[in-house]
């Protein structure tokens, strides 16, 4: 069966490596409009204190795990690792530099306004995949 959504790939590509599985916490969309999630960060160390790492969907997220874990004492790299997602400037600001993952966000939006000026947003529109790239900084 195909993965269905980002978070059920990243459990399968877990579980076909022999991880543990991986501990999941969704955000509320109040969280995300306010992008706030020391609440969430907090429970998460709370609930399960054995975490020795955290992949974010967004470098906002990890940049509050970043400074979660040096308000608790938490060493990142050596206790933690940390990888945010997005590759903003933020990655590059935050202590230790984030580790992220970089889309190439100028080709997709290129890719897709040139879909809508050639009229081919009719119908169902066609796949595309487009290569991410691993930026390792100091959090990992």
């Amino acid at each position: 069966m195909p993965t269905t959504t980002p978070a059920a790939g990243w459990r399968d590509v877990c579980r076909e490596r022999g991880a543990e599985p991986p501990v999941m916490v969704d955000a509320s969309e109040r969280d995300f409009i306010a992008m706030r999630y020391e609440p969430l960060i907090h429970q998460l160390f709370q609930e399960h204190p054995e975490v020795d790492g955290v992949f974010s969907s967004n470098d906002i997220i990890a940049a509050q795990v970043l400074q979660y874990c040096s308000q608790q004492g938490i060493d990142v790299p050596g206790r933690m690792k940390v990888v945010g997602y997005d590759d903003t400037d933020l990655a590059c600001l935050t202590t230790p530099p984030l580790t992220t993952i970089h889309q190439p966000v100028e080709d997709i939006c290129r890719w897709a306004v040139e879909r809508i000026v050639a009229g081919e947003n009719a119908g169902a529109p066609e796949a595309r995949v487009f290569p991410v790239q691993l930026i390792q900084r100091q959090s990992t």
